[in-house]
């Protein structure tokens, strides 16, 4: 398995806050169209409820002089119990309604639905106050002729004309009133609206406007890196093709690097090397003991507390015999000579870097220089031996040897 080289944070750190400050800019630009969202739905809320206030008045004084107009029918007749039921309905729901709009309280609809009312302004204030005020003048006398309306033991005329004369009295104040409001709510609410639509421009103009700098600013470091990645790709390129000796990197699985010096093919012999297992590669030209010992001497260069330096003694590859596997039979076997360096990253060994030489040169020089040493010391000892022998001995063999020279000499003259 590969080892991944650590990562320098710091390099990304710029990338990082950008990323960050752009996903803020959004997060926050998404809270503030949550909360105005939120916002809009009180708003019209509170406009829905000023505008059922409003209805549910003109019922209320509408079913009024509907009562004051059939007085006299009877009060269990399906007519008038429906009537009193929506006069009394429509009565408290514009009590608690006046309530929640001054308070800014919560409201349940009449499907169980709950909405908060925002808090009104001072205008808004002002004419929910006033028809509060009409209201609290017609609703007790509402109510007291509420009280006995359906009796038919109790007469109620009084009641109901004092309703009814309140109603004409308060009616077209408290439409006033809740018609300012609303049109106040309207308004307000227009406003905010108005001012969210703008804000909500400007966010995502704002975001766009982040977001292209972003891009720009971001393309450019990327074709920096790139420029410089390819530069330093180049530079390293150029080291390993104009490199002589054998240059690459194995993994803990005894796997060759992607990139490697283009002298390592003639050094080794074979055109495809990168991504090679070392063992597959050195497999049937060095016996299997070395090759065995190869691998347990390479899990050693990985093992951290192992030193490098004493275990660097133990190399089994050095200057070894690889056989020749081509049918070419004018190709010899070649000496190579492996060097195995540790490659850390930070504190971890991440790589074992092998520098690879051809040193058949050198091995068959060494071994003629052997040769002729060997060859020497024979001659020297021969005249060793000569000099230790006795004078006259060596005189009479002179003596002779030039009579037969000169002998030959004559007759190869007298050939001629």
């Amino acid at each position: 398995m590969a080892t991944v080289p650590n990562v320098d944070n710091k390099r990304y750190q710029g990338l990082i806050i950008s990323i960050a400050l752009f996903l803020s800019l959004i997060g926050a630009l998404l809270a503030f169209t949550f909360y105005t969202s939120n916002l809009l739905e009180r708003n019209t809320a509170l406009i829905d409820q000023t505008n059922q206030v409003a209805n549910s008045a003109q019922a209320v004084i509408k079913d009024l002089f509907d009562l004051d107009s059939s007085y006299g029918e009877d009060t269990n007749s399906p007519h008038i119990q429906r009537v009193l039921s929506r006069l009394e309905q429509n009565t408290a729901l514009i009590t608690s309604s006046i309530a929640a709009i001054e308070q800014g309280s919560t409201i349940t609809d009449a499907e169980g639905n709950s909405y908060d009312l925002p808090k009104i302004d001072s205008q808004a204030q002002t004419n929910i106050a006033a028809a509060n005020e009409q209201w609290k003048a017609l609703e007790p006398k509402i109510q007291t002729y509420l009280k006995d309306a359906d009796n038919i033991m109790v007469t109620s005329a009084d009641e109901l004309t004092q309703a009814v004369e309140q109603a004409k009295t308060s009616s077209l104040f408290i439409n006033d009133s809740l018609d300012n409001l609303t049109k106040d709510v309207f308004d307000s609410a227009q406003r905010q609206a108005t001012t969210i639509r703008l804000i909500q421009v400007l966010g995502v103009a704002a975001i766009f406007t982040y977001f292209l700098i972003f891009v720009f600013f971001f393309v450019r470091r990327l074709r920096e890196t790139d420029a410089e990645a390819l530069a330093a790709r180049q530079e390293t390129q150029e080291i390993m093709e104009t490199v002589n000796t054998g240059l690459f990197l194995l993994d803990k699985d005894l796997n060759i690097g992607q990139q490697h010096s283009r002298a390592l093919n003639n050094i080794i012999g074979s055109d495809s090397l990168a991504g090679e297992n070392f063992t597959n590669v050195l497999r049937g030209r060095i016996s299997d003991k070395d090759l065995k010992t190869t691998q347990q001497f390479i899990e050693q260069l990985y093992n951290p507390r192992v030193k490098e330096k004493l275990v660097d003694s133990l190399n089994p590859l050095n200057k070894v015999m690889l056989h020749n596997l081509s049918d070419d039979k004018s190709l010899d076997n070649r000496f190579l000579d492996f060097k195995f360096s540790r490659v850390y990253d930070n504190k971890d060994i991440a790589r074992i870097l092998v520098n690879v030489n051809d040193v058949s040169d050198a091995v068959y020089l060494e071994q003629r220089l052997e040769k002729e040493r060997s060859q020497n010391d024979m001659q020297i000892e021969m005249l060793t031996t000569i000099l230790n022998v006795n004078p006259k001995i060596i005189n009479e063999f002179i003596g002779n040897t030039q009579a037969h020279i000169e002998k030959m000499n004559n007759i190869l003259k007298k050939s001629w």
